[in-house]
């Protein structure tokens, strides 16, 4: 492979690594006195993932990546112009969903600064309605959600229908009072959602006003293109190596063992975001009240994209356990739909607001476990050992996956 290949693309993994790292520092240094570790472990898919196990996804698609620009460089019909529109085409898209993402008014509470937030925290408590219905400060309401998160599993159930179905009767789900986070009291579901929208319509105020934003908020407007360009790279680069099979055994053979081994670990690495996501969007359905029962977060395109790339870079002597794993992600993403609740409830315990630091520390040891045990394997893929690619390597010139 080219000389280019190697040092384009390591320059571009680098700058994405530098804004991972950038943007959870600085949301450490701005709230570092301020309700830090439920920051970032309700945001753990934005400022928890990235430089963690998104470093690692990084570096074991490096060589995956080097093969697929080099393709486009040496081997792809018109594959220069065909490699400079699509990296345009994909800082576009980034850019979209970047702007797409910021344009809601569901804010959280990170993007009011520090200084906004204390003060917030010395109001009275502001009651609605002649004080039935009553909202408490930001950052006590977030406290609580933490403490208490920690001390259960299930958070679930705390999310109360704020948009029930006018053409069905009402449920006594709806009438029960049960305590309701943004309040700090036992109230019914409309209750609840009347809090929950004045609660949101509070942390909004705070992050319009330029005078009250935090400078985390600021600076993430211009990293976070850089998050979405890095997942619709490796998503494109993923699929897209599928099609040059014959183009990727005729030229790269030395190559493959790196290439299959990396994107099996980046892949294993990416199947944490959509977990960390929707822990998120507990987080947000208690303090919000749910968009949907089922919501769809751009983060699920990530499971059959892994459980693809698992199937067809499957070497020979691991066939058996790509099976496997396809059957288990099968299961697990049938469950995932049926019993989503679970499921969030799950992940935010595990790697959201629920989570303890020992988990985060455990997540932080297995992103350095999977680095080194990537490095070994391409150290020892790239030391030459062509015999033992020929007899582990099963990418096929008829076209068909190794598993069918």
């Amino acid at each position: 492979m080219s000389l280019f290949s190697y040092r384009f693309v390591a320059a571009v993994f680098i700058v994405l690594a530098l804004t991972f790292v950038a943007s959870t520092a600085s949301i450490v240094w701005e709230f570092r006195d301020t309700e830090l570790i439920a920051i970032l472990s309700s945001n753990s898919y934005l400022f928890v993932f990235f430089p963690t196990l998104g470093i690692v996804a990084l570096a074991a698609f490096y060589i995956p990546a080097v093969v697929f620009t080099d393709i486009y460089l040496n081997h792809a019909p018109f594959g220069k112009l065909r490699l400079a529109f699509g990296t345009l085409v994909a800082i576009g898209l980034a850019m979209w969903f970047a702007d797409d993402l910021n344009n809601t008014k569901l804010r959280a509470m990170w993007e009011a600064s520090p200084a906004a937030l204390e003060a917030n925290a010395g109001r009275p408590t502001r009651c609605l309605d002649a004080g039935k219905v009553c909202v408490k400060p930001i950052l006590p309401v977030i406290a609580d959600l933490r403490a208490k998160s920690l001390e259960r599993v299930r958070i679930s159930p705390f999310i109360r229908d704020c948009s029930p179905d006018p053409l069905m009767e009402a449920s006594s789900e709806r009438t029960a009072e049960r305590y309701c986070f943004v309040s700090g009291t036992k109230l019914d579901a409309a209750q609840c959602c009347r809090a929950k929208r004045a609660f949101a319509e509070e942390v909004y105020s705070l992050w319009v006003n330029p005078a009250t934003r935090s400078q985390a908020a600021e600076f993430d407007r211009y990293l976070l293109p850089f998050k979405a360009f890095f997942i619709i790279v490796i998503l494109l680069i993923g699929v897209l190596l599928i099609t040059w099979k014959r183009t990727l055994r005729a030229h790269y053979g030395k190559h493959l063992i790196a290439m299959e081994r990396g994107l099996q670990i980046g892949a294993a690495a990416m199947l944490f975001w959509p977990v960390m996501d929707y822990a998120y969007q507990q987080t947000s359905d208690v303090l919000y009240g749910p968009a949907s029962q089922f919501p769809l977060r751009l983060s699920l395109v990530t499971v059959p994209w892994a459980l693809l790339l698992t199937a067809y870079f499957a070497d020979k002597v691991r066939i058996e356990l790509a099976r496997i794993v396809q059957l288990v992600g099968g299961a697990v993403s049938a469950v995932a739909v049926l019993r989503y609740q679970d499921i969030s409830d799950w992940s935010s315990k595990l790697v959201g607001l629920g989570a303890s630091e020992w988990n985060f520390a455990v997540l932080g040891a297995l992103g350095v476990s999977m680095l080194v045990l990537l490095l070994r394997w391409l150290r020892k893929s790239l030391a030459g050992q062509e015999e033992a690619l020929e007899a582990e390597t099963d990418i096929r010139d008829d076209g068909t996956l190794p598993l069918t």
